[in-house]
């Protein structure tokens, strides 16, 4: 095990390096999904079995891995909203969270998407049983009418998503060409970007754009619709310097493209070097572990420690270790921890 290694030494440097993508090889297989949350929207990728008793994912069709990742997926935005409400409860045990996630998808009728944009106030009332920890039905009810507002105004999350990047990259070429840097305002919910993430040495993830201020509209935007205030608790807030770990990890779902078969790289539009660690309980103790990470609190300037580290060993897809850091860290391989995600 390297620890507290100086990656700027090139020897260490070159054994962090092999450690990580040996991990990665290891982890970001179809073995990882069924035990993970992103089990739950693989439901709607394609027509997967799960046989869990031996841990591999098949097509119906024949023996081999599903691994397509289309331009437009036909059932994108059930992939979306399965993804999206999966990673919203993604705390705790992994094994809860997949049968909590699974319930929800009952609730929903397994047609997520139609359920958001459809269901009826009788359709809406019947989930009020449901519980996830602190997550209840009052929550799950308020979430959907957010989706719903979402997919309403901009027709997916997706295309939400790839607009605002978009608009990050206007504003970003027009900053440059002013030769001039805009500081982002914590009051101003345009260009609103955590105290945290400000005045941090990490170079922008892209030059082109910033997911950092996408997330941040996002939240915004979702939470336009009325709704208690106890629900805000459930989409972390990177103004208030949150690590936002279910959502980087959503995201990376998402965004993340290989031919590996367990991310789904629906969202063309905003490339994986945009990317931030999704940093849990495990990822974040491997990452101190590797000498990646020296921060000791889990927050949003710990993912941007991480994450600017991760970039010296691939800064087209510094995500991709988030297989290697928290694999590594629910198999034991650096500190014994409960299997949580």
């Amino acid at each position: 095990m390297i620890t507290d290694a100086p990656i700027s030494d090139p020897a260490s440097f070159e054994r962090l390096n092999d450690l990580l993508h040996r991990l990665h090889d290891r982890y970001n297989t179809p073995e990882f999904i069924a035990d993970d949350p992103i089990s739950i929207p693989h439901r709607f990728f394609g027509t997967a079995n799960f046989h869990t008793s031996n841990k591999t994912i098949k097509t119906s069709q024949s023996n081999t891995y599903l691994q397509i990742h289309p331009e437009h997926h036909p059932r994108q935005n059930d992939i979306e909203i399965a993804g999206f409400l999966s990673a919203t409860i993604a705390w705790g045990n992994r094994k809860a969270i997949v049968k909590s996630a699974s319930k929800m998808m009952d609730l929903l009728d397994n047609a997520p998407y139609d359920f958001v944009a459809n269901s009826s106030q009788n359709e809406l009332n019947r989930i009020h049983s449901y519980v996830h920890r602190t997550f209840n039905g009052a929550d799950f009810r308020a979430f959907l009418l957010s989706l719903r507002h979402i997919y309403s105004k901009f027709g997916s999350m997706g295309a939400f998503f790839e607009t605002e990047y978009a608009r990050t990259v206007a504003e970003n070429s027009e900053k440059s060409k002013n030769s001039s840097r805009i500081l982002l305002n914590i009051n101003d919910p345009e260009r609103n970007v955590s105290n945290f993430a400000r005045n941090i040495s990490d170079p922008k993830p892209d030059q082109n754009g910033d997911l950092r201020v996408v997330m941040s509209r996002f939240r915004q935007e979702f939470f336009t619709p009325p709704h208690a205030q106890r629900c805000e608790k459930h989409l972390s807030s990177i103004d208030r310097g949150a690590a936002c770990k279910r959502l980087c990890m959503f995201l990376r779902w998402m965004i993340r493209r290989d031919d590996r078969g367990v991310d789904f790289g629906l969202w063309r539009g905003i490339p994986p070097s945009a990317l931030y660690l999704p940093l849990d309980l495990h990822s974040a103790n491997t990452a101190r572990s590797l000498g990646l990470l020296s921060r000791r609190v889990n927050d949003w300037r710990s993912v941007e420690e991480a994450t600017a580290n991760l970039r010296k060993f691939d800064a087209s897809d510094p995500a991709k270790f988030d297989f290697a850091l928290f694999g590594a860290g629910i198999a034991g391989e650096f500190r014994d921890a409960p299997v949580n995600r």
